[in-house]
């Protein structure tokens, strides 16, 4: 006899076993007042594999459906806290598909409000399948809806360098960088991307965002320098040439396109340039 033939019945014996007891847990979840989390005890991946007869991946595929229906019963869902063992034991069973971790963190980011656990799921799924790009942006994704924002720019980062990734999520690495604060780094990856640019459209969206970030960084120093011509002179700046024949500056600021910038009345620096446009 073929050693399929005798370990298929042994599998479906034990697939039989474990949906009765998903069955009757899932009854437990129901019967239960909403103020009690159940628990999840679940065997060993080894011992799973081993009782999966060589069908391993078809036992990840009961685990993750019964994944969905148990995390899906609102106000009774196991303790989120289970939700990283379950996608464990997934992961363990068949790591090669990526499906289960996304849905895994979407269960864990909407249906639980758990942004660090949401991550969790993910990171066993990059540590699983290091060459998938999607983990990562996932991850990225919701690390930024969290703000946090240096976390995010570094998980689009890694995503933005694996094979097949979009070109896209190099600018929301850039964008997510700039969120944090670090505005001369992003300024440094935006030329980066313009000058990796294949399309108009590209080069158009790195122009823009080189030139108000450009402005940004220039306003930061410049705007010291009006203050300190006024504890100077008692007066704000009426042009640049009052900072150049203070010894302030040597000639007028430039903007990203070379053209001066507009010192107001105010002692406001203002570009030429205004964009009103989402990224």
């Amino acid at each position: 006899m073929k050693p399929w033939k005798v370990r298929l019945p042994l599998f479906f014996l034990f697939f039989s076993l474990l949906s009765l007891s998903s069955f009757f847990n899932l009854r437990l979840f129901h019967s239960q007042p909403a103020t009690l989390a159940p628990t999840i005890t679940l065997l060993p991946p080894k011992s799973l594999k081993a009782f999966s007869f060589g069908f391993s991946n078809l036992l990840a595929d009961a685990y993750f459906i019964w994944t969905i229906q148990a995390f899906g019963i609102p106000g009774k869902t196991p303790a989120f806290s289970d939700l990283e063992t379950v996608m464990t034991v997934i992961g363990e069973l068949d790591p090669s598909e990526p499906g289960p971790f996304s849905v895994g963190s979407l269960i864990a980011y909407y249906q639980g409000g758990r942004p660090d656990l949401a991550l969790k799921v993910l990171e066993i799924g990059m540590r699983l399948q290091p060459g998938e790009w999607t983990l990562p942006y996932e991850a990225g994704h919701y690390m930024r809806k969290a703000k946090r924002y240096s976390l995010a720019s570094r998980l689009f980062e890694i995503a933005a360098h694996k094979e097949g990734a979009p070109s896209f999520i190099k600018r929301l690495q850039v964008d997510a960088l700039k969120s944090s604060g670090d505005s001369r780094n992003a300024f440094l990856l935006w030329q980066e991307i313009l000058h990796g640019a294949t399309t108009d459209y590209e080069r158009e969206v790195a122009g823009r965002h080189l030139y108000e970030l450009k402005t940004e960084l220039d306003r930061e120093e410049l705007e010291p320098l009006v203050e300190h011509y006024r504890r100077l002179f008692n007066r704000l700046p009426q042009s640049w040439n009052d900072m150049i024949a203070a010894s302030l500056l040597s000639s007028p600021p430039l903007d990203y396109d070379g053209e001066p910038y507009i010192l107001t009345q105010e002692g406001k620096i203002q570009s030429r340039k205004r964009f009103s446009w989402k990224r």
